[in-house]
């Protein structure tokens, strides 16, 4: 896992420097450090995202640790390591072990003399515990939902607390999954299925089926890696059924990025 963590690291502090968004920042570091092992990738990606999403309670616990100096002083490299770190002890539940050896690996990445400013938050991090009861309701709501206190804020203008709760809890988004009948059939979901993945078609969409269980694992079969399956979201995929273009049309997709639509679209249309 020591080159996942030298491309987290290296892509938070790309996120922070040039206030890229995580995916460009992710795309940067694997190209700039050579990586191309996937699951290499795909593990720095979640802990990427993870650890961004919860920017604002791992900023905290960190800022409480530090004395007298706070993030601000302290070199991006070891700031971007010390929410990895926090993130690690207080939300991912790894064992010390690997905690440690993660601390281990830094020390050989950016030197000693780079973690001497924060040797005793090294040491104190793993101990603090947020005190929710003490807490302003903002910050607690900021913390506990991973979203920024001026967003909080602002819905608190229009909303009664209840309903802020409402719309900023997580949800829980379905993943879908469409055939690329230029490549396959039915068949391959068959082929899944004994696999131990579950589907359920989408009533009115064709080739459209919402995946069950274990959606992050599928981009690791062989059928997707063939490009006979495609990640898309319903909405989206409810685009190309609605416009349903002859085999003739002329198509011009005018917001096309990454794709997926253009995909459906030319997959209606028989390549």
């Amino acid at each position: 896992m020591k080159k996942g963590w030298t491309v987290v690291i290296e892509a938070l502090s790309w996120v922070e420097l040039k206030r890229i968004n995580e995916d460009s920042a992710l795309i940067r570091t694997v190209n700039q450090l050579g990586i191309n092992e996937v699951d290499v990738i795909d593990e720095a990606k979640y802990l990427i995202h993870e650890v961004l999403m919860r920017k604002n309670v791992l900023d905290y616990l960190i800022e409480s640790s530090l004395s007298p100096n706070g993030l601000k002083d302290l070199e991006l490299g070891v700031r971007s390591f010390l929410r990895l770190y926090t993130y690690m002890f207080h939300f991912h539940g790894r064992s010390f072990e690997e905690i440690y050896e993660l601390e281990r690996h830094v020390r050989y990445l950016l030197g000693e003399k780079a973690l001497e400013p924060v040797e005793d938050a090294i040491v104190i991090i793993p101990h603090l515990k947020i005190p929710w009861n003490e807490l302003p309701r903002l910050e607690e709501l900021a913390f506990k939902y991973y979203h920024p206190e001026w967003y909080i804020e602002y819905l608190r203008k229009y909303f009664e607390d209840q309903m802020v709760v409402k719309i900023i809890e997580p949800v829980e988004i379905p993943k879908y999954i469409r055939i690329n009948t230029l490549k396959a059939d039915r068949n391959v979901l068959n082929i899944l299925y004994k696999q131990g993945y579950q589907f359920s078609k989408v009533e009115g969409i064709n080739n459209l089926y919402q995946v069950l269980d274990n959606p992050e694992e599928i981009v690791r079969t062989s059928s997707y890696q063939r490009g006979e399956l495609i990640f898309q979201d319903k909405a989206s995929a409810l685009v190309g059924e609605v416009s349903s273009p002859n085999f003739d049309d002329l198509v011009l997709d005018i917001c096309a990025a990454p794709g997926i639509k253009t995909s459906h679209i030319a997959q209606l249309m028989n390549n």
